[in-house]
């Protein structure tokens, strides 16, 4: 029978001591530690693996809250349920990143049950995994900034894109490579009669484009069906090329689709993730479309245009595809996974 009277927090005053959270505050911090770098690789493999947008401070409290194993008080203005005033949808949408993190990473359910009493703590492996998580995002950013031009066809000029050190203010609907590659799909024939037209509306805001407009990047262009959007859908070459170079490195992105991937797997040999996943395909989605942009920093929105529905709006598809029992998904993951 459970505790009529759950624990109530420790407050800041009386915190006790937590090895791990300490370890984790403190700078430097111990390249030998065995608990850092355990959590430092599930922070990176969250981000590809299941969410670049996980809100750590908010799956996790969430999640613990769903399990009883935080209490809700405002003794201290701590532990408050952050899904308490939430949309349902939403909570359920963190639950479901909470639940996908332990099902594939269980090591971490022994670190987060360590926090059951220390708020600050638990504050304290927030901040570190959400760090990471965004790190890794940073490192894969930068690692395609000057090779993605390499990938975007043999009509286009390395000189649209910039060489190294160059800022990408030419990209993005500034030049006729990138904005095509950026182009929605269903506009791609009015942006091939007059591209300078077509941008030009795009910077006065006349042509509004969002994530639910699919960009041309993300499909085999002799495939496209205007009356069957699936058709070609994540076929692209170039979101291919990117989704291999982020999953086995750059060696690999040019690789024939007829026959194994070859060369060193970074992330895939690291994390001993054998196949690409929907969620992987996604990431690197994103991060092609934010490559050929004329952003020089991250944002989670590019305009109207919106990074983590777009990230969603892919699952989606992969859900869909299952739930309606077509082939559509699994003849995707075939492909990438040749």
């Amino acid at each position: 029978m459970p505790d009529s009277h759950p624990p109530t927090p420790a407050s800041s005053s009386h915190r006790q001591p937590n090895p791990l959270a300490d370890a984790l505050s403190h700078v430097p911090r111990d390249p030998k530690n065995e608990d850092i770098e355990c959590i430092k690789q599930i922070s990176q493999w969250i981000t590809w693996a299941v969410s670049p947008f996980a809100q750590m401070v908010t799956v996790l409290t969430i999640g613990l809250f769903s399990e009883g194993k935080l209490s809700d008080t405002k003794k201290g203005g701590v532990y408050l349920d952050p899904g308490a005033k939430m949309d349902p949808r939403i909570r359920v949408h963190h639950l479901k990143i909470y639940h996908k993190i332990l099902h594939g990473r269980p090591q971490l359910r022994d670190y987060i049950d360590r926090y059951e009493n220390d708020p600050e703590g638990l504050d304290i492996l927030d901040d570190f995994m959400t760090k990471h998580i965004q790190q890794m995002r940073g490192k894969d950013i930068r690692s395609l900034r000057y090779r993605v031009f390499a990938y975007a066809g043999k009509n286009s000029t390395k000189a649209n894109f910039g060489g190294h050190g160059a800022s990408k203010d030419l990209r993005g609907f500034n030049n006729p490579d990138s904005g095509r590659l950026n182009c929605p799909m269903h506009d791609l024939h009015e942006f091939d009669e007059d591209w300078e037209a077509y941008c030009k509306g795009v910077d006065d805001g006349t042509k509004v484009i969002d994530e639910n407009d699919w960009p041309s990047q993300v499909y085999d262009e002799t495939l496209y069906n205007p009356e069957d959007l699936n058709a070609g859908l994540m076929r692209g070459d170039f979101v291919m090329s990117v989704t291999r170079q982020v999953a086995t490195g750059p060696c690999t992105a040019h690789a024939e689709t007829n026959g194994p991937i070859k060369g060193q797997p970074p992330k895939m040999a690291i994390h001993s993730q054998e196949e690409i996943t929907p969620e992987l395909i996604a990431y690197s989605a994103i991060l092609a479309r934010f490559s050929v942009s004329s952003q020089n920093s991250w944002s989670n929105s590019d305009g109207t245009f919106n990074y983590e529905n777009y990230f969603n709006n892919i699952l989606e598809l992969f859900t869909i595809s299952s739930e309606d029992e077509t082939t559509w998904g699994k003849d995707i993951l075939t492909l990438y996974n040749k």
